[in-house]
C-alpha cells in the first residue's frame, strides 16, 4: 500500500498549499501516549479536505500554509512539507 501512495504520490500529481487550521500540542494519542498534531485542509478541484499530520515543530501555528504534494488519481494522497512555508494568498 505504501508503494502504491508514493507511486500516485511521484508520478502524477499537483503542487498546492494547505492552510493548517488547528494545532494540539500534547494531544491524547489512544489510551498510551500523547503527541503534537496540526489540523490542515486544502482544496482539490473544488472540494475541499480536511486533514491530521504529526508535528514535532513547535513554530508552526494556526493560519500558516505550506507546500502539499496532491495525488491527482486519489487527492485523499497528500504529503505536507512543513518545511516549505508559503503564502496562503496569492
Amino acid at each position: 500500500m505504501a508503494n502504491e501512495r508514493n507511486n500516485l504520490l511521484n508520478n502524477n500529481f499537483t503542487i498546492s498549499k494547505a492552510k493548517i487550521t488547528e494545532v494540539e500540542l500534547n494531544a491524547n494519542k489512544g489510551t498510551i501516549g500523547i503527541e503534537n498534531i496540526a489540523k490542515y485542509t486544502y482544496t482539490f478541484n473544488n472540494k475541499t479536505y480536511k486533514k491530521t499530520v504529526n508535528i514535532h515543530y513547535r513554530s508552526i501555528k494556526t493560519g500558516d500554509c505550506y507546500k502539499l504534494k496532491i495525488a491527482n488519481k486519489n487527492p485523499s494522497i497528500v504529503k505536507i512539507d512543513l518545511n516549505t512555508k508559503v503564502k496562503c494568498h496569492e
